[in-house]
């Protein structure tokens, strides 16, 4: 995965390199163009997801999550834009068997049948640069910087008594590159996807009313993530 992944972003960076060449005679956004749309993404969960369920340690458990966010995007230049993405996730998971450490004086325990249902707010601002692909300007390469946080809750239901609710905070910076091609004069859809961050996770557990631990973990990662995918529809006036 990590020789597909250096591989993937090699073949980004002589693509771009190739319609840089190009730009003067292809411009793919003229400065001051608008757009409003929504990014969209339903994925399967896996135990290797870990950025919203720091909690478990370890997991057998799969599920699905679903995110939908809206944003807006202004071209400050030719081909350069700024923009502002607010997304809604949610997302359920079935698990099988699980081991929690909730880091309170060596609390370890086990459970079995394990339910959960996770909502999460979070804001990001990005910045992109376009790089036309054709003389008609239909199809271009897009690389995204985006800065994000995210708040969200994590509810649990069991058979076993124990943790109820995990609360989490994560911010992160990011690199997304991507394809974008105009459907219509002024519809586009894009597909992109993470291939470096450097992100920021926090998460506090409660039983109850009463917290019971927390755990926080910063790392980066050069790789595909599967979260990081998504694909969005824009409307360009």
């Amino acid at each position: 995965m990590k020789r597909l992944s250096i591989l993937f972003l090699l073949l980004c960076a002589w693509g771009l390199s190739g319609a840089a060449s190009a730009q003067e005679r292809n411009v793919f956004l003229r400065k001051g163009d608008r757009s409003f749309g929504a990014q969209f993404a339903t994925l399967d969960l896996d135990s290797d997801n870990i950025e919203y369920m720091l909690v478990f340690n370890p997991i057998t458990a799969k599920g699905r999550i679903s995110t939908l966010a809206p944003f807006i995007e202004y071209a400050y230049r030719n081909d350069r834009t700024a923009g502002v993405r607010i997304g809604y996730t949610s997302g359920n998971a079935a698990v099988d068997n699980i081991t929690l450490d909730l880091l309170n004086e060596g609390m370890v325990f086990d459970m079995s049948s394990v339910n959960a249902g996770l909502k999460t707010l979070d804001a990001a601002v990005f910045h992109r640069n376009y790089f036309a692909l054709d003389r008609s300007s239909r199809v271009a390469l897009v690389t995204e910087v985006a800065l994000s946080a995210s708040r969200g809750s994590t509810e649990f239901t069991s058979e076993d008594a124990g943790l109820t609710r995990a609360n989490s905070f994560n911010t992160k910076l990011s690199f997304s590159p991507g394809v974008v091609f105009f459907i219509m004069n002024n519809i586009s859809v894009t597909g992109t996807v993470s291939m470096a961050h450097i992100a920021y996770n926090r998460v506090d557990c409660y039983s109850g009313n009463e917290q019971t631990g927390s755990r926080t973990k910063f790392g980066t990662k050069i790789g595909l993530d599967l979260l990081g995918l998504r694909l969005e529809t824009a409307f360009h006036f």
